[in-house]
């Protein structure tokens, strides 16, 4: 089988039966493809709604009550309004949790969010914004253009309230407009929803037992009557009027949100219905962008292209995950409430190869030459370095961590240090030992094992290509001798480019940059490894990287910034130098 899915709807007396339903319809659309089960969290679940469920799903495929300890996930998907903070840390220790319209305190901590009601979650927005994901009434049942209703022909009237409808707001909605003396019963159809219970409503009133596809029905009524939900959506796609009566607060807050016309909380406000319906034309109803059949499956297709992200928790810490920071529609960037590390939590397929085309065609991509016809200038860079490391470090021993062709220990052997390379690209690694005739390593850091110790390790840009890179400054503590020396490069979150934009830095960062650093938080980390930081050098200065009239892109404008950003230090890239000062232990 393929991926593994557990789906977790709402069973919360109130909430209606929308969460389930969609999340019967995302069962019925991914078990062909994947293996899935349905959990049903809720202690107590009305008869009912089992019996809903269990016509539509293999009993097999429905779980109970508390999750089995041994049961695992690819992706928890959690269909519930609102997470409780317990639910949400026992799942996440299960599978990586994606939220669909995810409205509770927990939603900036969701790995993944997918929001389809348009325009609500304001706060933490989601990975995935997209109302085509519901699945709204084909073309032939919508009214095009929406038709215009005025009092003197105001015809026809729909309301649903959902499949239980605690409140009754169905009832009250019927009884005010019989008390106008201008609404005919015949003109009304009512929706009973399936937990309904014993209910009666007026004579000449009808009543539609739980349609199957109330969506394509909705284009035949002037007027509908509902809560926020799906049917306000289906409604205003189908080009009609839609007027909101909400049950809770919660709701009459998102129908304010996305634009709907509403009328109060359990009470009438009869004010502003009646002004509505004497004058109907003047009920705003909300843009929806109508599906077509394809949506029907868009969102099962959007999960199963989700790949298992590689970084759950925290990758120096290990705490698990915080509040996000930042989502795109492939991957979250998180920000650790406790080290303070920005870290990137991915969910594209694949991986970046790091062969011989890393050091040619891609790096001529990005910098416009290949690496080789870059040595000579990333050998200035490097004499400039090992001078700083030579005034902290003992001895003459060094070992440079991904050091590519070897500019860097080229350099090194030429002022008398004794280097040695560890390099994963096998090509790399055999021009160090073969053209430059220094001993290098092939293979992965974490893998790596050494016979001794050293008086620098260096680590130019590679530090932020490790997936767990707590584990690796853990090795490097272990392989320098103490008041040894460890340095390194990596981009700056805190340059000129992610201050202007932070969400334009992080969406450009590479897909294998599994942590994002900056000044601020490097002194903090590397203590907690055992190395005091004696040296940060910002570097990487673009004064054509600055916003609006302050950009510098040439003259003597470039070099006014170029002085402007190397005083403020907002450089998109930067050293740092530290002394190991005892040994790390957990």
């Amino acid at each position: 089988m393929g991926k593994r899915f557990l789906l977790v709807p709402s069973c919360r007396k109130g909430n209606g039966t929308g969460h389930l339903r969609r999340v019967i319809s995302l069962y019925q659309q991914l078990k062909k493809e994947a293996d899935v089960e349905i959990l049903i969290s809720c202690e107590a679940v009305s008869p009912s709604f089992m019996q809903l469920l269990e016509d539509h799903v293999r009993e097999k495929d429905i779980l109970s009550g508390a999750v089995p300890d041994e049961n695992t996930w690819d992706f928890i998907v959690v269909d519930k309004r609102g997470t409780e903070g317990e639910e949400r840390a026992l799942w996440s220790k299960k599978g990586i949790l994606i939220g669909i319209d995810e409205g509770g305190a927990e939603r900036s901590s969701f790995p993944f969010l997918i929001d389809i009601f348009p325009g609500i979650f304001l706060r933490s927005p989601a990975n995935i914004t997209n109302p085509s994901l519901m699945e709204l009434p084909a073309p032939e049942y919508r009214r095009s253009p929406p038709a215009a209703v005025h009092h003197d022909d105001f015809l026809s009237i729909l309301i649903s309230f959902g499949g239980e409808d605690p409140e009754k707001l169905t009832e009250k909605i019927v009884s005010y407009l019989l008390s106008t003396g201008t609404v005919h019963p015949k003109r009304i159809t009512v929706v009973e929803g399936p937990f309904f219970g014993d209910r009666r409503f007026p004579d000449g009133i009808t009543v539609l037992h739980a349609p199957a596809q109330l969506k394509n029905m909705l284009y035949r009524y002037d007027i509908v009557f509902t809560s926020f939900g799906l049917t306000a959506f289906e409604a205003a796609a189908a080009g009609v009027k839609v007027v909101l009566f909400n049950p809770s607060k919660y709701h009459q807050q998102l129908s304010r949100k996305a634009l709907f016309f509403e009328i109060g909380v359990k009470r009438i406000n009869k004010t502003r219905l009646a002004h509505a319906l004497r004058h109907p034309d003047q009920i705003s109803v909300p843009p929806v962008s109508a599906s077509d059949d394809q949506n029907s499956t868009l969102l099962s297709r959007i999960l199963l292209s989700l790949n298992v992200p590689p970084i759950q928790k925290c990758p120096v810490c290990g705490v698990h995950l915080p509040a996000a920071a930042e989502r795109f529609p492939d991957k979250t960037f998180f920000t650790c409430g406790k080290c303070g590390i920005e870290y990137l939590v991915s969910f594209l397929p694949g991986r970046i190869s790091y062969e011989h085309n890393y050091f040619f065609s891609e790096y001529r991509k990005q910098y416009g030459k290949t690496y080789l016809e870059d040595f000579d200038y990333i050998r200035r860079l490097s004499a400039e370095r090992l001078k700083i490391i030579a005034k902290k470090a003992k001895g003459r021993t060094i070992l440079d961590v991904g050091c590519a062709y070897g500019p860097f220990v080229k350099e090194a052997l030429d002022r008398g240090w004794a280097p040695a390379g560890l390099e994963v690209v096998k090509e790399a690694a055999e021009y160090v030992r073969t053209v430059l005739g220094i001993p290098v390593m092939c293979g992965s850091f974490e893998k790596a094992v050494f016979e001794g110790t050293y008086d620098a390790v260096t680590m130019w840009f590679v530090l932020e290509h490790f997936k767990n890179v707590g584990s690796v400054l853990a090795k490097v503590n272990g392989i320098v001798k103490i008041g040894g020396v460890f340095a390194f490069s990596t981009p700056n979150s805190s340059g000129i480019t992610g201050k202007s934009s932070r969400r334009f830095f992080l969406n450009g960062s590479p897909g294998d940059h599994f942590t994002v650093w900056n000044p601020r938080l490097v002194t903090k980390i590397l203590h907690m490894f055992g190395f005091r930081v004696v040296r940060i050098k910002v570097t990487g200065h673009h004064p054509e990287r600055f916003p609006g009239f302050l950009k510098g892109t040439d003259g003597i404008k470039r070099k006014i910034m170029y002085f402007v950003s190397s005083f403020l230090k907002l450089g998109d890239t930067f050293e740092v130098y530290a002394v190991k000062y005892k040994e790390y232990s957990p």
